[in-house]
């Protein structure tokens, strides 16, 4: 038994002396180095595009706009004073490019016009997100969307229009003609009103033709688009063709001659009637004279 103690004592003697030794060469090999440990650094998670800050730009898109006025200056600035450089003339479409000034008075919009030229001009004097249109035959205006709205006011034919490009609505269509004379409502379903190239091309012509007072020089000017073909489908090229075509001169020369003698045949009946009160004048007797005028 005595021993088994001495043992046991030895044994716990020497676990304590390699426990001791083992620490011992820990702590040198740490001064040799004099490395701290590295320090873990944490970085902030690098920032997402949702997580910074959005920066929009308030922009319209583009839109078409067409002048309502006889001829609109366009200028470099909003400031009606600036540099001129160029005038819009009526019906004329320019691009509406989204952006606006207000001088308090009116308000200025930036445009480009057709040959690319790109400046400020007056709102009022165009028609904004439209599109162009001309009347091939009479047409009613309406002053709301409603059949019941009919006024007294009338596109004439051959007039030119800005068509709005708003939603139609009960099956009605927003027009507004030059210098904003007429604004209102048309029927949707009408026929009247075209904004086909051929028309738009054609109705300075046919107005040229009606405005000229001479009757040859009509015919002149009618039978030169008569004779091209491409225009056959226009509505003005028809009317033209009812007006000036072939048939429609040989019905006129007809029409003519029989004025002509309908007005021959007219003169020689007052002359016979004439002829006849002068004969008549001469053969009656003189009246008698009374007793007292002897």
């Amino acid at each position: 038994m005595r021993k088994i103690n001495s043992l046991l004592f030895a044994a716990t003697f020497s676990g304590m002396l390699f426990s001791c030794g083992g620490g011992n060469d820990q702590s040198t090999s740490s001064s040799l180095t004099d490395e701290k440990p590295a320090e873990t650094v944490t970085q902030p998670p690098a920032e997402t595009a949702s997580d910074q800050p959005q920066v929009e730009e308030q922009k319209a898109e583009e839109e078409t706009a067409i002048c309502l006025w006889g001829s609109v200056g366009l200028r470099e600035t909003s400031d009606p004073k600036s540099k001129y450089l160029t005038s819009i003339k009526f019906g004329e479409l320019v691009t509406f490019l989204g952006e606006k000034k207000e001088d308090g008075k009116r308000t200025y919009i930036k445009i480009k016009s057709s040959d690319g030229q790109i400046g400020w001009a007056n709102e009022y004097l165009f028609a904004v997100d439209a599109q162009r249109g001309v009347v091939t035959k009479e047409m009613r205006i309406y002053s709301k969307p409603d059949f019941m709205t009919k006024t007294d006011k009338k596109l004439a034919m051959g007039e030119v229009v800005a068509i709005l490009n708003n939603p139609d609505i009960d099956g009605f269509k927003e027009v507004v003609g030059k210098e904003k004379a007429t604004k209102g409502w048309v029927k949707s379903s009408s026929t009247g009103l075209s904004t086909e190239q051929i028309d738009l091309e054609l109705v300075g012509e046919w107005k040229r033709i009606n405005d000229t007072k001479d009757n040859a020089a009509q015919r002149v000017l009618a039978q030169e688009i008569l004779d091209n073909a491409d225009y056959s489908t226009s509505s003005f090229y028809v009317d033209l063709q009812e007006r000036f075509g072939a048939e429609a001169q040989v019905q006129k020369i007809i029409d003519e001659e029989t004025e002509e003698e309908t007005a021959e045949i007219k003169e020689i009946i007052e002359e016979e009637i004439s002829e006849e009160q002068g004969e008549e004048a001469t053969q009656s007797p003189a009246p008698e004279l009374a007793p007292d005028e002897l």
